[in-house]
């Protein structure tokens, strides 16, 4: 939920809630007045009444007696003093709820006596009317005043949201405008310090893309001078072959010549691919491979295309041993270091070949029987022009380091055998990523 829905949702319970209590108070302030109004009221008609009744004074009635005596009229004053009426009179309310009139019973006949407090009873009805509807009143403009409010408050926390968002989409360097109007303190503070850091994010990543491209650049010219270096010697073969071709007539000479010159080709191929492989990013090539029938193939064609004695024994321990990678990509960088540690293994040997599973992928260790790397190779190791051998081990390597840890999420691994002689070359390799 929003900051603009909470706070609105907070103001509103808050306000209805002095409301209604407020509502109550008057409520029961209106009852209390009311009843003590009819109390009175009712003492007061009770209390005339009774006077009326019981406290009448003794009624003296005057009168004159005339009387005839010897022919003359005689008048005579008579007083009577009549005593007071004794009546069986109750006296009580019809309602005790209304307390609008008071019943009297007297002799068994009933009178009703108003009392005289309808004015005040409507005045007290239309102050609680009032009162409703004021209070009704204030909560809605409370209610929109608070809508009005939270949403001009909550507008720059929502840019400041948006903003966020663009950012994580790698919108970098984001700025939000400022209030003139509705703004405090700590909310200038905070989307001040959200442009800034916005900023330097946005120069930053310039920074890091600059730093990106002369790194890359640096191991463009780096690799374009290991490649040089690399294929140098077997140009150099090659133009040899080339020349003593034209002055020898003997045809078993020009064979081998001819096939040294296609050694050499095929191998400043093989480099070109791989540095073909680095450079490319071919993803719609990836398919599902089994990775024992690939190296097996890769192994089929190292043997046709050497001369030299050395065996090549495959073991696997993973069972449909599959993943997704680009297969060309893959024989090549299996290629590049099988062919290495042929090379490098003394006739009659055998390089022996592992694959296993491990947690993500793979692991393909080879090993070899040959002299191992040098203390001074190891410590330069994936490096383009770095190698102990004619031919350039070194940029084989390099490129398919670079291949392995970029683009397979993986990592490769060189050791020389601390017992017998020769080197492990260990690849870990996981789906192209």
């Amino acid at each position: 939920m929003s900051f603009r829905n909470l706070s609105l949702i907070f103001i509103t319970v808050l306000l209805t809630s002095i409301l209604l209590l407020q509502w109550w108070s008057i409520t029961r302030f209106t009852e209390n007045v009311s009843r003590q109004i009819g109390e009175s009221a009712f003492e007061v008609s009770r209390s005339t009444a009774e006077t009326l009744i019981f406290d009448q004074p003794k009624i003296e009635f005057h009168s004159f007696a005339v009387t005839m005596t010897e022919g003359r009229l005689t008048r005579q004053a008579l007083e009577q003093l009549l005593p007071r009426v004794k009546q069986d009179v109750t006296i009580e309310l019809i309602n005790e709820q209304k307390d609008d009139f008071i019943l009297l019973n007297a002799d068994g006949s009933d009178y009703q006596i108003p009392i005289p407090r309808t004015g005040i009873h409507q005045s007290l009805e239309d102050f609680s009317n009032n009162v409703l509807y004021s209070t009704v009143s204030f909560l809605a403009f409370g209610i929109l005043l608070a809508i009005y409010f939270t949403s001009k408050l909550a507008s720059p926390l929502k840019r400041l949201q948006d903003a966020s968002v663009k950012i994580g989409e790698g919108n970098l360097g984001v700025q939000i405008e400022k209030d003139t109007q509705w703004h405090s303190t700590e909310i200038d503070t905070t989307v001040d310090s959200f442009n800034r850091m916005s900023t330097q994010i946005q120069q930053l990543q310039q920074q890091n893309e600059t730093l990106q491209n002369k790194a890359h650049l640096a191991e463009l010219a780096e690799i374009a001078r290991g490649l040089a270096h690399t294929i140098r010697n077997p140009l150099n073969t090659l133009n040899l072959a080339i020349d003593q071709l034209s002055t020898i007539d003997n045809q078993e000479e020009q064979q081998k010549l001819s096939k040294i010159a296609k050694h050499q080709i095929t191998r400043i191929d093989k480099w070109v691919r791989s540095l073909m492989d680095v450079m490319g990013n071919d993803t719609d090539l990836v398919a599902p491979v089994n990775l024992e029938q690939s190296i097996h193939s890769v192994i089929q064609d190292i043997k046709l295309s050497t001369d030299k004695n050395v065996a090549i024994d495959f073991q696997s321990n993973a069972e449909q041993a599959q993943l997704s990678i680009i297969e060309s990509e893959f024989k090549s960088l299996m290629q590049s270091v099988i062919t290495n540690a042929v090379e490098a293994s003394p006739e009659g040997t055998k390089v022996a070949i592992n694959l296993t599973p491990n947690e993500s992928g793979y692991q393909i260790k080879i090993t070899d029987q040959g002299p191992g790397f040098s203390k001074q190779v190891l410590d330069k190791l994936f490096t383009p022009h770095n190698t102990n051998k004619t031919y350039g081990a070194g940029m084989g390597l390099f490129l398919a380091e670079r291949v392995i840890r970029h683009k397979y999420h993986g990592k490769i691994m060189i050791n020389n055998n601390l017992n017998d002689k020769g080197a492990n070359v260990i690849i870990w390799i996981n789906n192209r990523g």
